[in-house]
């Protein structure tokens, strides 16, 4: 059985959205982007398997907001969050609630290529534990 993997891609900066999302449709991959977490979480099924790209600072509810959203509703969606100006601080929240990587902008891209694969590796180990 083929599953169909999606990157959910969530950052307010149009350029930035439409560079990564570029990027991933170029190697392949399926995208949906959002301009917003509450746009992202307006359609957000638990079921649909892939990961998640998503920028901290956010307007409206943060990506840390987000991911901790994602986390008290079971999601078993891997986060990947990149930011403009991580700290160490978020760094750990973030890595400390589980994203699978903080990435810094401007996002290099063939490390965020090696952490989607990541992220979907560990979405498979995750909907095979079921």
């Amino acid at each position: 059985m083929q599953v169909n993997l999606t990157v959910f891609v969530v950052d307010d900066e149009r350029v930035v959205r439409d560079s990564i999302c570029a990027l991933l449709r170029a190697n392949g991959m399926t995208v949906e982007p959002y301009a917003s977490a509450e746009e992202f979480l307006a359609a957000y099924q638990p079921t649909r398997r892939g990961c998640l790209v998503q920028d901290v600072r956010l307007q409206g509810m943060s990506g840390m907001e987000l991911h901790r959203q994602l986390i008290n509703m079971g999601s078993p969606l891997p986060v990947i969050i990149i930011s403009g100006q991580a700290d160490d601080e978020m760094i750990a929240q973030a890595t400390e609630a589980g994203a699978v990587a903080v990435l810094c902008k401007p996002v290099p891209y063939q490390k965020l290529l090696n952490h989607i694969e990541e992220a979907f590796r560990i979405d498979a180990a995750r909907h095979d534990s079921y």
